[in-house]
């Protein structure tokens, strides 16, 4: 279809804009060498730390994915259903850094598209076409139960608490937090005693958090110093 009539198109065009801005100030930071600081939880950032936090973020989520995809099959399987219009999450301003820190950009999407109106703007045939490195925090953070879960009360539940999938799963993502979590968010989980992997059950729920957590300690003071946030819910 035209890329112009999918229902994410709009929001497509601001993701863009806000690239833009992030790259700017990306590189406006690099050459400027000054530091940034986040009091709170007494972190200074300089663009080499920031670089090096990324990289152990995208290190994270590599072997996040990679987890879900070897202990549930169902979920390489599933063709990507999930990457729906009404479940595509807004890119944030975190995810634009990311990018730009990682070398990376926004995808360049052509005229006519392989999504349908139903699909996620980004999804093609041959899958997403974010990078690898880095994908939005609600679509690498994703995950379902197959057929043992299903939608309550806005929130995802496991429909038998006792399933084994269901434990697996949370166990061994809790395992690559502990394992592969930066610094500066161990940091934030012990000045603000708010530990990251209590939000694992519930993979929207945990987005959120993450999110929370990057905007604290990263995105805020950036912001502060350099004007990349227009209008941009937290």
């Amino acid at each position: 279809m035209e890329l112009t009539q999918h229902p994410e198109y709009h929001a497509h065009k601001r993701d863009k804009e806000t690239d833009q801005r992030c790259r700017e100030a990306i590189a406006a930071w690099k050459t400027s060498g000054e530091s940034i600081v986040e009091e709170t939880c007494s972190l200074r950032w300089t663009f080499e730390r920031a670089q090096v936090f990324v990289r152990s973020l995208s290190c994270l989520v590599q072997e996040y994915n990679r987890v879900l995809w070897e202990r549930f099959p169902y979920c390489r399987q599933c063709g990507g259903r999930c990457c729906r219009v009404e479940a595509s999450p807004h890119v944030g301003v975190f995810d634009s850094i990311a990018l730009a820190l990682l070398g990376r950009s926004l995808p360049t999407l052509p005229g006519e598209i392989e999504a349908t109106a139903r699909d996620c703007i980004y999804r093609t045939a041959k899958g997403c076409a974010w990078p690898v490195e880095w994908r939005p925090v609600r679509c690498w953070a994703y995950y379902c139960l197959g057929q043992s879960e299903h939608r309550k009360s806005g929130h995802w539940e496991p429909s038998d608490p006792a399933d084994e999938r269901y434990h697996k799963i949370t166990d061994s993502l809790e395992w690559v937090l502990l394992d592969f979590l930066p610094d500066a968010l161990r940091r934030y989980e012990e000045v603000y005693g708010d530990p990251l992997e209590a939000y694992l059950c519930d993979p929207l729920d945990f987005a959120d958090a993450f999110g929370d957590a990057l905007f604290v300690t990263f995105v805020a003071p950036f912001a502060d110093r350099y004007s990349v946030i227009d209008a941009e819910p937290l």
